[in-house]
């Protein structure tokens, strides 16, 4: 009889050698179809990464996209994850993060840390989102195209995130087939989405307010109605909204605070401060014409109490890209400044 150790020791070099195959078929197996998924999204091979799986990179939907395999420690090994990386080219708001609301996360966020909250519960509830003007951020992702694209792109594992302006999807495993290619279109159906929203909420401000529209990295908005002049000009990083009032004096300041001419009036004394020449405020701010401006007075200065009147316009500096704030602040900008205007023409 043979000794069983000897029979060990002439089957172990064989089941190497079968294990060895097995792998090199398995890996020959996943190359080709990496290679496929290439053909389909027209993506070019790159440098091999150390799974020997090409990095494969390209344009997809517009977007310049990348797909490759990384390793992830987990505990004392480690994980291939299949990775898909693009990058907006919009301005986003400053400090954008939306990741995947972890227990860490959740714990953080009770201890005080920021989840800026967004309208869609669903949403909410499964991510934590992040950024220097929560409103700005909640103006671009509450918008409903790109909702849509979320709830279809943090379905991957929890390393998928946007931060600024990178988009990147993360799935355990190395992925093929139908998997990689719904990696690819959610992550494009996202850039697409954030892109176009933002065209889209700009084009819709200018329309509902009559004005002219040019630009895309820097946004600009411009029109004149009833001798009032409109301006907004947007980098992504800040709003600036004006408008102007044809024959004001250019002397008269206004802003939130107390004193000035109008520091005895009961309502306006401690809310709204109004300086200027001595000879043109009787005449735009006497008691006749102030019963006429108090309600704009107030609803401009209480609710956007950064803004400032000099120069003869109205302006204001927001964060961001806030879409609705902007919105609101224009429309009571423009019955302010209507206003204005009336008394400025005595009429």
């Amino acid at each position: 009889m043979i000794p069983i150790e000897l029979v060990f020791a002439l089957a172990a070099p064989a089941l190497l050698v079968v294990a060895g195959v097995a792998k090199f078929r398995q890996r020959e197996k996943t190359s080709k179809e990496w290679m496929e998924v290439a053909a389909r999204h027209g993506l070019e091979p790159g440098p091999t990464a150390f799974t020997h799986l090409p990095i494969l990179s390209g344009t997809v939907g517009g977007h310049a996209v990348e797909l490759r395999v990384v390793r992830r420690s987990s505990g004392k090994s480690s994980v291939s994850h299949t990775v898909v990386q693009t990058r907006l080219s919009i301005p986003v708001p400053a400090g954008l993060k939306v990741t995947q609301d972890t227990l860490l996360g959740g714990l953080l966020t009770a201890m005080g840390g920021q989840d800026i909250p967004l309208a869609d519960p669903r949403l909410d509830k499964h991510l934590k989102v992040q950024g220097r003007s929560p409103q700005a951020v909640k103006d671009l992702l509450d918008i409903g195209v790109v909702r849509q694209a979320m709830q279809r792109f943090f379905v991957h594992s929890h390393y998928t995130k946007v931060e600024g302006r990178a988009v990147i999807a993360d799935r355990r495993g190395i992925q093929t087939g139908a998997s990689v290619d719904e990696m690819l279109a959610s992550t494009v159906a996202l850039v697409t989405a954030m892109s176009e929203g933002r065209e889209r909420a700009w084009d819709d401000l200018a329309q509902r307010h009559g004005l002219e529209r040019s630009g895309t990295r820097t946004v600009r908005l411009s029109g004149e109605r009833e001798g009032v002049t409109v301006g907004i000009e947007s980098t992504g990083h800040n709003t600036i909204l004006t408008v102007g009032i044809h024959g004001l004096d250019n002397g008269v300041c206004i802003h939130a605070g107390d004193g000035g001419f109008v520091g005895d009036d009961q309502i306006l004394g401690d809310r709204v401060r109004i300086t200027g020449p001595a000879s043109a405020l009787p005449k735009l701010f006497g008691p006749i014409q102030l019963d006429a401006l108090r309600g704009e007075l107030m609803q401009v200065f209480e609710t956007w109490p950064d803004t400032e009147l000099r120069d003869g316009r109205l302006e204001v500096t927001l964060m961001g890209e806030p879409f609705r704030q902007v919105d609101s602040i224009l429309k009571d900008y423009r019955a302010l400044a209507e206003a204005l205007q009336r008394t400025v023409s005595g009429t």
